[in-house]
């Protein structure tokens, strides 16, 4: 049963269901009239019983499957998040790294020292810099 066959069908059984609920109350007021009060009445009708089964069913059945979308959504966006955010890093980040290797020689630190691989590594980046500069055509405003 799809979803929207649930939503209408939850309706109209609601609406059965109340209706048939109406007619048991109308039926003991006259059966305790007709047979008297001794009676335990409580009994419900075939009908009602089952109808009521069909009703709490289609409720379960339409909360689980709000509950299994809900977690397909969940589980689907999550992934391609992360898929689209290290796609991207590999075309911005990744060609850094490759062209200092190759152009500048900047496989691994001369120097030893936290203070000395610092400046050595501004020195790269700087260079690195200056190349994307020089490449893309820049000139400064002002020239000394």
């Amino acid at each position: 049963m799809s979803y929207d066959r649930m939503v209408r069908a939850e309706g109209e059984l609601a609406a059965e269901v109340e209706a048939l609920l109406a007619d048991a109350e109308n039926l003991d007021a006259a059966e305790d009239a007709a047979y008297g009060p001794d009676r335990r009445g409580d009994e419900l009708p075939a009908e009602l019983g089952r109808r009521e089964g069909r009703l709490a069913a289609i409720r379960a059945g339409k909360a689980a499957l709000e509950a299994e979308h809900r977690a397909k959504a969940r589980a689907q966006a999550e992934p391609l998040k992360g898929k689209a955010d290290y796609a991207r890093r590999k075309a911005i980040v990744g060609p850094v790294f490759g062209q200092m290797k190759v152009a500048q020689d900047a496989e691994r630190f001369r120097l030893r020292g936290t203070d000395k691989t610092d400046g050595e590594w501004a020195l790269h980046t700087l260079c690195h810099n200056l190349r994307k500069l020089q490449g893309s055509g820049w000139t400064p405003l002002m020239v000394i």
